[in-house]
């Protein structure tokens, strides 16, 4: 995006005279089409070629400034719910909306001892902690810096450490110190969706439908199972 005065000059106030990147990903991106609300929010639309996939629309806002608008589509709150599903708390969690800016909290994990909540928009790099007790963002505990710099999941192991799905690997990381330890994949970029359970961790392969079990703590590969799958492989439930 770029924005010119009647006269087609470059607009120096805004966003610096600079052009705005909307997307930023290793795909083929395109912006079809832009609106300006009566509010001067600015509305793009065009579609996401997500790292050689197939294109799917996307929709993202942006303040009359240019700052991206993380609040358009959902306002990135977490709720806590009760069993009949009436709302008993909401949490104003922090969110960076991840790879499109207008994704809000997509992926969660709890502290054992319920007082503290992980979460992350997925395909962003931050991993944000919030005190649920106090409802305070305690800011992230892990930001991605190494391209692509996305997160895609998380899960919390039964000895307080976070394991991270960062497509080609799974992260472990500690969230107090923020000490990251990769450990490596079958040979994919769509590795997502880690599930642990007690002693067990489960990861996902988004793309190529497999579903692969590993030892948290030594990392090592107990197992793998391919569903025959094409992709989009998003969740996993234990059935007892």
């Amino acid at each position: 995006l770029i924005r010119v005065d009647s006269n087609g000059a470059v607009d120096p106030g805004w966003n610096g005279g600079e052009t705005l990147v909307v997307a930023n990903t290793s795909g083929t991106d395109s912006m079809n089409g832009v609106a300006v609300q009566s509010d001067g929010k600015i509305v793009v639309a065009g579609t996401a070629n997500y790292y050689g996939n197939d294109a799917r629309f996307a929709l993202a806002r942006f303040l009359s400034d240019g700052i991206l608008d993380t609040g358009f589509s959902g306002d990135g709150k977490v709720y806590r719910v009760d069993a009949d599903g009436t709302v008993l708390a909401t949490y104003d969690t922090e969110t960076n909306g991840g790879m499109g800016g207008f994704l809000g909290v997509t992926h969660i994990a709890l502290s054992a001892d319920g007082a503290t909540l992980y979460h992350t928009s997925e395909t962003g790099a931050q991993v944000y902690a919030h005190d649920l007790v106090s409802d305070k963002r305690l800011g992230a505990v892990y930001n991605r810096q190494d391209p692509p710099p996305l997160v895609f999941g998380l899960a919390m192991l039964a000895d307080g450490d976070l394991m991270l799905a960062c497509g080609s690997e799974l992260r472990r990381i500690d969230p107090t110190t923020g000490a990251a330890r990769s450990i490596a994949m079958p040979e994919g970029r769509g590795w997502a969706v880690p599930v642990a359970r007690g002693d067990q961790l489960w990861a996902l392969d988004f793309f190529g439908g497999r579903v692969a079990l590993i030892d948290p703590l030594g990392g090592a590969l107990a197992a793998l199972e391919d569903l025959g799958l094409a992709k989009c492989l998003t969740g996993i439930a234990e059935v007892t």
